[in-house]
């Protein structure tokens, strides 16, 4: 039988398991949160660099797609277009972390 006990630490939550020795377990919230922001971020960076660099914009976003001309196909973007896209994939970005955390923390116990 597994005694399961846990305790919180610094990082996260610690297990006690009798096959583990002291297994870190993720919080949710916590991952999805910086999952979102950090997507946030990269997407108003990239959505910048589009305004200001439009070359080094294509060359990123087709070094991507190993050369093939995609970013000639990124529509052009608007004020609503943008906020839209912006909380799209902040929502999506977080469901994924979250999902990801509690599906980690799941296996490992």
């Amino acid at each position: 039988m597994n005694q399961l006990s846990s305790r919180k630490s610094g990082t996260g939550w610690r297990t006690s398991l009798t096959c583990y020795t002291d297994v870190d377990m993720l919080k949710p919230q916590a991952l999805a949160n910086s999952f979102a922001g950090t997507t946030i971020i990269l997407y108003i960076v990239l959505f910048i660099l589009k305004i200001i660099a439009f070359p080094f914009f294509q060359l990123i976003i087709n070094s991507q797609f190993f050369g093939i001309n995609i970013a000639d196909e990124v529509p052009t973007m608007n004020l609503a277009n943008f906020l839209g896209v912006l909380i799209a994939v902040g929502i999506i970005a977080w469901l994924v972390g979250y999902l990801i955390a509690t599906i980690y923390n799941r296996l490992i116990t």
